[in-house]
């Protein structure tokens, strides 16, 4: 009796142990790969600059690029055509230049077709806040609008964002006189940028005063709207969110997103990122606390109030001494990207890692890097993600000294039904496909194109049939993927030509 039951116990266990392995694998399976582009240069560097480089997308889904040149303030934007970047476009009146430097610039924010540049005009002492327009996607843009109400006093490192409706959320940080007093004050606008309210401090609640060289940022999501910065409290400086549930009319919840306890005498120089995702406000910065500077995502609860909830670390350089800095975050529902430089030694590169499902432990399991050339240093990078498509770019300070640019597609998203089947077959194959969905069931209209590792549609079809061959034997060798829309869903099968 007794080894008939401790045999039904170790059976038991035996496949309890298999059934979590299989899990364990399928999940391993479902891991989205990243397929890069080539490497592209957005401009020369000798001509236009390349300091600190922002990224957005226009309504076409082709990439828009905001960068500087050095000491002269000079701002340009190139757009992406989808095979290269069309010649930058200058984006400041004659006589008129910006305060910018590798570690604070102007900002970015698009929706649709219409494009808002902000920026701190110098002198420095003195020098106002202004946006430039585009409504043409960043082929053209107007002229400076101004949209700080600081009258007296110093007002400089503004940051941007724009909600899908077109509402503009605004930050800046404001001194009494020159460099005194530090605080980061809210304006928007619900007009596309041509007007903007006037500005209100919002930070005065949390103890001490902001970082007063320490850049921020400011994102919204519908109703929600949260004002990311480092914060100064007897040098202890974390990062701080200042949450809005109602649209920016009151901003009653604020927290430490980032509880390190970096104690510091001296200003960093460096700021947080964030996103609104359906898991709350992740947040993204460096910080120097354990003895080294290290790359941290945060998650922050986000109903009436803001409130943390947990904190991980992104894998280290194998170099103890190494450091991480610079950290952007971009998100399309639960998909988020991270990217940031890392420097084993003296030499930074550029990485980035995901998280498909909102956790943020699967950021330590994707880590990538991103640049293929490594000579010099590669810094400052950005992202923006739309679909299952990543876009980043980054200054490289190698040479003339350009700005790099590489769009990577996530294969193995949604429609999970389908990542088990083979739909493709054969695949590899010399250019001749059979494409197959029979058996399953899709939504309203649901339809299918295939794309290069440029982007560039080669061929497209609408799904009124559930079987059906197609001839890629025109193209070049190489990888390229079928992507299927479903409704709100993306499914990407990757493609090989050999």
């Amino acid at each position: 009796m007794f080894k008939k039951v401790n045999l039904l116990i170790v059976n038991f266990m035996k496949s309890l142990c298999l059934l979590l392995f299989t899990i364990i694998n399928i999940k391993a399976i479902a891991q989205p790969a990243i397929y890069w582009g080539d490497e592209m240069v957005v401009a020369d560097g000798a001509t236009y600059g390349n300091l600190r480089p922002r990224i957005s997308l226009s309504a076409d889904g082709n990439p828009i690029v905001l960068f500087g040149k050095g000491s002269q303030g000079y701002l340009y934007v190139a757009k992406g055509n989808g095979t290269n970047f069309n010649v930058p476009v200058s984006i400041l009146p004659s006589g008129l230049n910006t305060y910018l430097s590798y570690w604070t610039g102007p900002d970015l924010a698009t929706t649709g077709d219409t494009v808002i540049v902000v920026f701190k005009a110098l002198p420095y002492e003195n020098g106002k806040v202004y946006i430039v327009r585009s409504i043409d996607g960043g082929l053209s843009f107007s002229d400076t609008i101004r949209v700080d109400s600081h009258d007296s006093g110093m007002a400089w490192m503004p940051a941007i964002d724009m909600s899908e409706s077109g509402k503009i959320v605004l930050t800046y940080m404001a001194h009494d006189g020159v460099s005194a007093d530090p605080s980061y004050v809210y304006s928007m606008s619900t007009d596309a940028g041509l007007n903007f309210s006037p500005e209100i401090i919002i930070d005065s609640a949390i103890p001490g005063e902001a970082c007063d060289c320490c850049p921020a940022e400011i994102v919204i999501k519908d109703d929600s709207e949260v004002l990311l910065y480092r914060n100064n409290d007897a040098n202890v400086r974390d990062i701080f969110g200042v949450y809005s549930s109602d649209g920016g009319s009151n901003f009653n919840g604020a927290d430490n997103v980032d509880q390190m306890n970096w104690d510091l005498d001296y200003c960093p120089s460096t700021g947080p990122d964030g996103a609104i995702t359906p898991e709350g406000l992740i947040t993204v910065f460096e910080s120097k606390a354990s003895g080294f500077s290290r790359v941290y995502v945060s998650k922050s609860n986000m109903t009436s109030e803001l409130s943390f909830t947990e904190r991980i670390q992104l894998n280290s350089p194998t170099n103890s001494a190494g450091k991480q800095i610079y950290p952007r975050i971009a998100n399309d529902g639960d998909l988020m990207v991270v990217t940031w430089a890392e420097a084993e030694t003296s030499n930074t590169e550029i990485y980035c890692a995901l998280s498909i499902d909102g956790s943020l432990n699967q950021f330590n399991t994707t880590k990538e890097q991103v640049n293929i050339s490594t000579t010099g240093v590669q810094t400052n990078p950005d992202v923006i993600v739309n679909g299952n498509e990543i876009h980043i770019v980054y200054q490289d300070n190698n040479g003339a000294g350009n700005v790099k640019y590489r769009k990577g597609i996530l294969s193995g998203l949604y429609l999970n039904e389908l990542e088990q089947k083979q739909i493709i077959y054969p695949n590899p194959s010399t250019g001749k496909f059979q494409f197959t969905l029979k058996g399953f069931e899709l939504g309203m209209n649901p339809k299918f194109e295939i794309q290069n590792l440029k982007g560039e549609i080669i061929y497209k079809s609408a799904l009124s049939i559930s079987e059906l061959e197609f001839d890629l034997s025109n193209q070049a060798k190489g990888i390229y993927f079928l992507k299927i829309y479903d409704e709100n869903k993306i499914y990407t099968e990757k493609i090989v030509i050999h």
